[in-house]
């Protein structure tokens, strides 16, 4: 009975091992930036004689990059770029910002100086592949197990591109490329939080809202993806706290602080749940001798429960 024990401990802690190791991330030894799958949507959107007919899995994704793939497998990518190509006004948008997708050296340049400088300030940090490609107008940033995934075409608009016959919602979120180190930056911080399932509205904030802060932080005098939530939410940030506070401990999906895509029914820009994680850590680095040793302590953080009553940003405006 003894030796039967042994063995089924031993085949458990094997079943666990091999578990962790499917969730593992790949880290590398220093920053790498890949951009090849820009130039491959480019080669295949140029050689079409018909958009509408592409067979984007083929030539586009199966021929890309790993980042391309986990990118097209979480957004639906094929069959999105179809849908979106089958409309002349984001037709037009895509022509109008291809030569801002092919020139994204200074982006990378200031991206890779924000990750050195991380790596000063935190020295468990974590480098991994950084994959620019064309997506489908869904998502700017995403990351995966294989590194940070970056759809450039919703950071390359111009003083020229016309955006009055898109949706809503592009009209808002639509970037320049200025403005491509900051969510690269900021899904480069998510690559360093402990790698937990948060679900109330709080924690799900104060995650979005630390690769924010510390984006910002990296990124001095460059432009701030969020900049309009604050621009926003300054004004009437104790309003916006005595609305939050009262969902803080809902499930995320069951409220309109993150993810909505849209203004919320209460006349709030989307994702004021960045803006509210963001002040929550403004308040916590306030606690310690430096901003860097803040940050430091954050990234290190898994409870964030706790690092929001440390940070007293409840007791703010009693």
């Amino acid at each position: 009975m003894r030796e039967r024990s042994c063995i089924l401990m031993i085949i458990i802690l094997f079943l666990l091992l091999a578990c962790n190791k499917d969730d593992e991330l790949s880290s590398i030894s220093e920053p790498n930036f890949i951009t090849s799958d820009i130039k491959l949507f480019w080669d295949i959107y140029n050689n079409a004689e018909n958009l509408e007919h592409i067979d984007f899995q083929n030539l586009y994704i199966n021929k890309g990059t790993q980042g391309l793939k986990d990118y097209a497998e979480q957004k639906n990518l094929a069959l999105r770029l179809k849908s979106i190509l089958n409309n002349s006004s984001y037709v037009n948008y895509y022509n109008s910002v291809k030569p801002n997708t092919l020139d994204i050296s200074n982006a990378i340049e200031s991206s890779n100086e924000a990750f050195l400088k991380l790596n000063q300030i935190y020295p468990n940090t974590n480098f991994f592949n950084v994959y620019f490609l064309i997506g489908g107008m869904s998502a700017g940033g995403r990351i995966s197990n294989n590194g940070l995934l970056i759809a450039v075409e919703m950071f390359s608009k111009n003083e020229d591109t016309e955006l009055g016959q898109l949706s809503e919602w592009h009209q808002t979120v639509l970037r320049n490329k200025e403005y491509l180190p900051s969510i690269v930056v900021h899904e480069f911080i998510h690559m360093q939080q402990k790698k937990l399932n948060y679900h109330t509205v709080i924690d799900k904030s104060i995650s979005e809202g630390m690769a924010d802060f510390i984006s910002f932080h990296l990124l001095k005098n460059k432009p701030f993806m969020n900049e309009h939530l604050h621009s926003y939410g300054n004004p009437i940030e104790e309003k916006i706290w005595n609305e939050f506070k009262n969902e803080k401990d809902l499930n995320y999906q069951n409220t309109e602080w993150l993810y909505t895509g849209q203004t919320t029914s209460s006349g709030h820009p989307a994702d004021m749940g960045y803006y509210v994680g963001f002040k929550i850590l403004e308040s916590y680095s306030s606690k310690f001798e430096s901003v860097e040793e803040a940050i430091g302590s954050m990234l290190s953080t898994i409870n964030y429960t706790e690092l929001f009553e440390f940070s007293e940003y409840n007791k703010k405006f009693n």
